[in-house]
């Protein structure tokens, strides 16, 4: 059996409602989605990303009506795109984090054994900005 014919036959199987085919169908999407991924911000964390965003595809499955193999590339990758944004939004909220922590951290907690850390933490917040 050629590779296109066992993706036909997962698609047939996963449009008459098989949900293990449907789990199986969205594992052979993972690395195309991962690769696409990596053009982007956080490229490193695309496996990550891709990760999350399939576990909350098949927590959604039952809500999923079938209607080609075009949609559910659509859907999947709305999934991929919501979790991409919201892995930006936590490195954005940590970039906040810091800045606060420096500017109410008292003087006497820096210490010249934690200058250095006050200045990686200064030289993060300006690369985050």
């Amino acid at each position: 059996m050629a590779n296109g014919d066992a993706l036909d036959g997962l698609l047939a199987r996963a449009a008459a409602g098989e949900r293990p085919a449907l789990i199986d169908l969205l594992n052979h999407c993972r690395d195309g989605m991962v690769a696409r991924l990596r053009a982007r911000v956080l490229a490193n964390e695309a496996e990550d990303i891709v990760q999350d965003a399939l576990v909350q595809a098949i927590q959604r499955l039952d809500q999923f009506a079938w209607q080609g193999w075009e949609a559910l590339q659509a859907r999947l990758w709305a999934f991929v795109e919501n979790a991409h944004a919201d892995r930006r939004k936590y490195h954005v909220r940590e970039c906040r984090h810091e800045r606060r922590w420096l500017r109410t951290c008292h003087p006497r907690e820096l210490t010249a054994r934690s200058a250095s850390i006050r200045e990686f933490l200064v030289q993060r917040q300006q690369s985050c900005v």
